[in-house]
């Protein structure tokens, strides 16, 4: 049983990552890894800011939408798309469809 205490509050929950407590070199560099990294670099660029420190404040609401989207994202950044180039004489878009 869980005896503690709930704490509510409408004030910032802060989390803070001591430096160095998850990035172990290349044992953390894991499949989404260098997309996250590429992302903070293009919002530090994007804002002409250089620092190695970056904070985020949003709703949960909002963060976990951010992330959740990032993510689903970088399920298709090595993906290899190919184009069709074979006869596609056969498809016209602008005939009409007729149902069978």
């Amino acid at each position: 049983m869980n005896t503690e205490k709930t704490i509510l509050t409408d004030d910032v929950a802060v989390f803070v990552l001591e430096k160095g407590s998850q990035y172990k070199g290349v044992m953390s560099e894991g499949k989404y890894f260098h997309s996250m990294l590429r992302l903070l670099d293009k919002l530090l660029a994007t804002n002409n800011i250089e620092s190695e420190k970056v904070g985020f404040s949003a709703t949960k609401m909002d963060l976990a939408a951010f992330l959740a989207d990032f993510l689903f994202l970088s399920e298709f950044q090595n993906t290899e798309f190919t184009i069709q180039t074979e006869n596609t004489d056969d498809f016209n878009p602008d005939t009409p469809v007729r149902n069978q």
